[in-house]
């Protein structure tokens, strides 16, 4: 498969929740491509961040708990930052 048949790219994404006894870091540098036809599922234990990081991809932390990640999808070529 050609780079072409990506159609989601993340790289290096974290959310870290600032609370007053320190930083939870719930997801620390997740990367992965998803190419068409694939399906992809997130395995792991219980309160490992699985949850979390798919909130994260759909924006649905908010800020300060997200930190910035590199987000490609097919629909935009170009990167932005989540």
């Amino acid at each position: 498969m050609a780079a072409r048949d990506i159609i989601l790219s993340v790289q290096n994404m974290r959310t870290e929740f600032h609370l007053q006894r320190g930083v939870l870091r719930a997801v620390d540098n997740v990367s992965f491509d998803l190419k068409r036809g694939e399906v992809i599922g997130l395995v792991g234990e219980s309160g490992c961040g699985k949850s979390i990081a798919v909130k994260s991809l759909l924006r649905l932390i908010r800020k300060p708990g997200i930190q910035p990640a590199r987000l490609i999808s097919e629909r935009q070529r170009e990167s932005h930052w989540i």
